[in-house]
Formats: structure tokens, C-alpha cells, sequence
């Protein structure tokens, strides 16, 4: 009997949700920069220039099986995290990720910010 229900367990049918990332795509491109200071609490300057900062060790290469996530994006993903507080599915749904990703996103902002940053 136990042999018999371990055979029917059923499969997984979603590996990976849809998502839609249009906030991010269409409506942040088309900010104005004290929107962008409203948003993020920095104008966009400020994000290129941290992303710049960062990109030794925070940039990612896409594989054969996924695309990663930009390094603007995830950067933007953690400072929306940390200049809002929302919670990490709310970041997640708009900018078309997972909570996992958003929560990915900010440890890896903040070990980042403190490697390069700290320092100078």
C-alpha cells in the first residue's frame, strides 16, 4: 500500500509562471527625474553610476537555458525594496519576478554595496 500511493504523486505542472515586467519596460523609461527621485529616492544617474560600481561583482551571464535578470533591473529591484519596504511579492509583481528573485536581488545589492562600497 505504501509503494502504491508514492507511485501516484503527482507532478508538477507549472515550472515557471508567466510574468509581465511593463512598469518596468514602459513606464519607468519614461520617468522624469524627480520621479525617478520619488520612486527609487536617487535620479537614474545615481543608479548608473552605482550600477557601474557594482558591476564587477554583481554582473551575470545568460545561459543556454535562461535569461538573466540586467544588472539595472536588479539593482532598481533592491532599491525599490529598501527605499519602499513593500513586501517582496508586491516588488516582485512589478517588475516581473518572483519574491525569490526580489529577495536574491537585495542580498546581493546589499553584499555588493558592502564589498566595493564600504571600503572607499
Amino acid at each position: 500500500m505504501v509503494l502504491d500511493s508514492q507511485s501516484r504523486r503527482h507532478k508538477p505542472s507549472v515550472w515557471a509562471f508567466n510574468r509581465v515586467s511593463e512598469w518596468w519596460n514602459i513606464v519607468v523609461p519614461g520617468f522624469t527625474n524627480a520621479q525617478w527621485v520619488q520612486n527609487f529616492r536617487m535620479s537614474e544617474e545615481t543608479l548608473d553610476f552605482l550600477c557601474n560600481k557594482l558591476r564587477p561583482v554583481m554582473e551575470r551571464q545568460d545561459t543556454s537555458f535562461h535569461e538573466c535578470v540586467t544588472l539595472k533591473k536588479r539593482v532598481a529591484i533592491a532599491l525599490w525594496k529598501l527605499a519602499t519596504g513593500s513586501e517582496y511579492r508586491s516588488s516582485g509583481h512589478l517588475f516581473g519576478v518572483s519574491a525569490t528573485t526580489v529577495c536574491w536581488c537585495v542580498q546581493e545589492f546589499c553584499a555588493a554595496a558592502e564589498t566595493v562600497l564600504v571600503p572607499e
